[in-house]
């Protein structure tokens, strides 16, 4: 009978931090099948730790614990993962401490209840959490994290700095147990806090997606005017070059070829968001004097997000463009080749650059003097990779910096 109790109570603790442990996947990504065993340790402890008022014992190793595992496990920058750890913890100590303190289970009812609440947690999150391989700028996790201090200040605060809850008298106790309550529902609050800033910026590339359609629409007008002007023209051009002696003939015929509606190419595949931004970008080129060597084979409108497209596009575009307006006027050429077959959309681009040696792909980030507002280009193109479970690689050599990226099609998409 007594293993029997033993084992059921081994598996309810298991089953306690399985359900953490998806609570946490919801939030961030685990890939590998390690990582998820020291992901599900970390959470079997977090959820069933038992936590009194002043102890100081269980409460500091076992956060350490779990946002060390947090860390180790979970994909995306130190600041998110860090966030969303502290976001958990503060979450499942204060449950756990208002069990332990307040309502005393000890037995199988405590088992029920927590197994309950985790069950509850793992069901609102899934429900209203965003997509997972979300990522937000290094600013917006510094804010985050701030508003995550407070939770799990308080509850530290109550835990490790408190009366001992049996000491206490009965007008003591209401403090901690609304502040308990407070740093237990606050994580709702933090939840639809980075729900709604996902959101902003997924508005925010939209935007710019129609800013960018629109840039390509205006394109296209002014070219189908070029046409019709030439086709009108075309008359006097004729008897011009009609009554030109014949070494000025080439001179005309060359200038006439120079006009942009002959050399400002607005359909590159069939996929009319990578021509919006190839479109535009070779604008911006042409200004600043870069050369643009172009090659792309997508026979068919690319079967991703147009945001997605946008970022890995006019993103890998805006940071060879940025390399290229720091060199010499000679040296500046940029390299694009990108297709779609056989299951698998490929593209690499390379460009020169000033760096010098070797470069490793985690060493890069922007030049510019606002790194707050810059440097974002790369984790934008890092996550849509990983969400559609592709690779990128990147390096730069004696001057030259390539990237090569592949993204592989669904069943659906081919």
């Amino acid at each position: 009978m007594e293993i029997e109790r033993f084992l059921l109570s081994l598996l309810s603790t298991v089953l306690s931090g399985f359900l953490l442990e998806r609570v946490v996947e919801c939030l961030l990504e685990c890939r590998s099948c390690p990582k998820k065993i020291l992901l599900l340790f970390g959470c079997w402890l977090q959820a069933n730790m038992v936590i009194y008022f002043q102890d100081w014992i269980n409460f500091i190793p076992t956060i350490f614990a779990f946002l060390i595992c947090v860390l180790v496990a979970c994909e995306g920058s130190v600041l998110k993962k860090l966030t969303i750890g502290l976001m958990v913890a503060s979450t499942v100590f204060s449950f756990n401490s208002l069990n332990d303190n307040f309502i005393g289970f000890h037995d199988w009812r405590v088992v029920l209840f927590k197994m309950l609440f985790l069950g509850a947690m793992f069901l609102g999150v899934r429900q209203f959490a965003p997509e997972r391989g979300y990522e937000l700028s290094a600013r917006m996790w510094r804010l985050l994290l701030l508003l995550t201090v407070t939770p799990i200040g308080i509850v530290s605060s109550v835990v490790l700095l408190g009366k001992r809850y049996w000491g206490m008298e009965d007008g003591e106790k209401l403090l901690p147990l609304v502040l308990l309550l407070l740093a237990l529902f606050s994580f709702i609050g933090l939840l639809w806090t980075v729900t709604v800033l996902i959101g902003q910026q997924k508005l925010e590339w939209e935007n710019t997606v129609a800013k960018i359609n629109q840039n390509y629409y205006e394109s296209i007008e002014r070219q189908n005017f070029e046409i019709r002007r030439l086709k009108h023209d075309m008359a006097n051009h004729l008897t011009a070059l009609a009554a030109l002696p014949g070494e000025q003939k080439d001179g005309y015929i060359q200038e006439l070829l120079k006009k942009p509606v002959f050399t400002h190419t607005l359909r590159y595949c069939q996929d009319p968001v990578v021509n919006a931004v190839l479109s535009m970008k070779e604008s911006v080129m042409e200004q600043k004097g870069i050369q643009f060597q172009v090659k792309v084979d997508i026979p068919a409108k690319l079967p991703f997000e147009k945001v997605e497209i946008c970022a890995i596009f006019g993103n890998v575009l805006d940071n060879a463009i940025e390399a290229c307006d720091k060199l010499s006027e000679e040296r500046r050429k940029i390299c694009l080749e990108a297709r779609m077959r056989r299951g698998i959309f490929a593209l690499n681009i390379s460009n020169p650059c000033s760096c010098l040696g070797v470069k490793k792909q985690e060493e890069f980030e922007t030049t510019k003097k606002n790194k707050e507002l810059h440097g974002f280009g790369l984790k934008s193109i890092q996550e849509v990779v990983r969400n559609n479970q592709g690779n990128m690689e990147i390096s730069a050599k004696d001057g030259q910096f390539s990237l090569f990226l592949y993204l592989p099609l669904s069943k659906e998409q081919k």
